[in-house]
């Protein structure tokens, strides 16, 4: 944070208040009482979208001395999703089908509250070159990846729903974030988004 900071400072820019997506994605996780959700949202969530971020921002190479700090907030944050890994297998052991729907509940909500926050800052990301709906991906599968080490540790290898989430994720972030030539047309981001579910079963169908 102070690294920041002074990186910022040295720069003469001050940062303005964040948009309202991201205050209302931040708000419900530090305003969740239970343990296991705040860890989930924070840990598995707003930390991957974080280090997805720093990557893709990274990997532009649009101002060296910032790209080089990124490499230390990327390996920190890869750290937090770790705490994520490592104790919420202990508070998910035992629980309940309502418990693990809750929670499916909980995770779609935020992650329909980050694809708003990133449509805000698309127009910035343009500019750096950064493609949005490739940053989603790469964010959703931190995310996913975070929760298939810790279905791992409780011997969990059977996730249908975790499938079925994933796709409805990029269902809607394919229909949020259309290719150009159909961003105009509503008919057309519908489209783009069933068709993620079409070619989906086609897969299942397959195998």
């Amino acid at each position: 944070f102070y690294v920041m900071y002074d990186y910022l400072q040295a720069l003469d820019y001050n940062p303005r208040e964040i948009d309202p997506h991201s205050r209302a994605l931040l708000e419900v996780v530090l305003g969740e009482g239970d343990l296991t959700f705040k860890l989930i949202g924070m840990q598995l969530l707003v930390e991957a979208i974080a280090v997805g971020i720093f990557r893709a921002v990274r990997r532009t190479g649009c101002e060296p001395v910032l790209c080089e700090l990124l490499r230390y907030y990327e390996k920190d944050e890869a750290r937090h999703i770790g705490l994520g890994i490592q104790y919420l297998p202990d508070r998910l052991r035992g629980a309940s089908h309502l418990s693990v729907a809750r929670i499916v509940a909980f995770n779609l909500r935020l992650v329909f509250l980050s694809l708003r926050s990133l449509a805000v800052i698309e127009p910035h990301l343009d500019t750096l070159g950064i493609s949005a709906r490739e940053l989603h991906r790469d964010a959703k599968d931190i995310h996913l990846h975070a929760f298939d080490d810790m279905w791992k540790v409780l011997g969990i290898h059977d996730r249908p729903i975790e499938e079925w989430v994933g796709c409805a994720i990029d269902s809607v972030a394919e229909a949020w974030f259309a290719e150009p030539e159909v961003r105009g047309s509503l008919f057309g981001r519908i489209t783009a988004g069933a068709d993620v579910w079409r070619n989906h079963l086609k897969d299942r169908m397959a195998a």
